[in-house]
């Protein structure tokens, strides 16, 4: 039982809603898996700032961050991004590519031309990144991280820049 729907505004992008009933399927508490056991390898007081424009995103990737230990600040634009007086104690970025107003590309720009160094890692869900690196080689992008989020990956990618980095 579902329903979809969905709102597309041209150039701007588009909104698709899932509406399904499910069973709720209870898990074995005893097994270990990777993810429960993140916060020993060393995410715990990372400062993280989050450019998304999708609430279910903005949801769904704070769940895993606030899991990991990391404290995550959230701005729902690049405008917004830009706007805090904050930056300069934030570790990583985490820009989404695509939003309406000021993409993540440009944002970044804006960012860099601040002098924010923090690394910054593009969420996407574009699958035609060859013919747009062009667009964003020169702004030291640490890595891309493709949607929907895979939680072991954006663990290990965040931990790799964390541990080879001196983080405030």
């Amino acid at each position: 039982d579902g329903k979809l729907t969905f709102h597309s505004v041209l150039n701007q992008g588009s909104e698709f809603v899932l509406n399904l009933t499910m069973k709720v399927v209870r898990k074995d508490k005893t097994k270990t898996t990777s993810s429960t056991s993140y916060g020993q390898l060393g995410l715990k007081g990372v400062r993280l700032l989050l450019v998304e424009d999708n609430t279910m995103n903005v949801y769904v990737a704070t769940r895993f961050l606030r899991n990991w230990g990391c404290t995550v600040e959230v701005s729902m634009s690049g405008e917004q991004a830009i706007a805090r007086s904050d930056l300069s104690e934030i570790d990583i970025i985490l820009m989404d590519m695509q939003m309406p107003g000021m993409n993540g590309i440009e944002t970044v720009d804006k960012l860099r031309e601040a002098d924010v160094e923090a690394p910054v890692f593009m969420l996407t869900a574009a699958t035609d990144l060859k013919e747009k690196e062009n667009e964003w080689q020169h702004l030291k992008i640490e890595d891309v991280i493709f949607k929907p989020i895979v939680a072991d990956d954006l663990y290990h990618k965040l931990y790799h820049v964390i541990s080879s980095r001196s983080v405030k």
